[in-house]
């Protein structure tokens, strides 16, 4: 426990501070998830409104510090790159795998084969 009168503000200060910050990942998180819930739909053009909606979102938490800049840029540039291949042919390995992100699956051959996950025990 705090002794300090400083210590016991910033005590204080933190839990604000953490109920903001749990609001401001909830809502870059339901963002996201409802683009992706577009894309996943296949609608090119309401996956490209809810990004429009998600980017301000994903921006402002970036700015105040939810997260690394960079972090958003990335989330920003891959959903717009999966919406830019909404409308491409599925047989092209680098959409599919645009379209349908995952660590497990890897497109080979044309076929979805599984691949081990290098912490994964023999």
């Amino acid at each position: 426990m705090a002794n300090t009168s400083s210590a016991k503000k910033a005590a204080r200060q933190t839990l604000r501070r953490t109920e903001v910050n749990r609001t401001r990942v909830g809502r870059i998180r339901t963002a996201i998830k409802k683009v992706e819930d577009a894309i996943a739909s296949g609608d090119k053009k309401a996956a490209a409104d809810a990004l429009k909606a998600a980017q301000p979102v994903i921006a402002r938490g970036a700015k105040t510090g939810t997260l690394h800049k960079n972090t958003a840029s990335r989330k920003v540039s891959r959903l717009s790159a999966r919406i830019k291949k909404l409308g491409a042919k599925l047989s092209d390995t680098r959409n599919r795998r645009l379209l349908f992100p995952s660590r497990a699956f890897r497109a080979r051959d044309g076929l979805r084969a599984r691949i081990r996950s290098p912490r994964a025990s023999p």
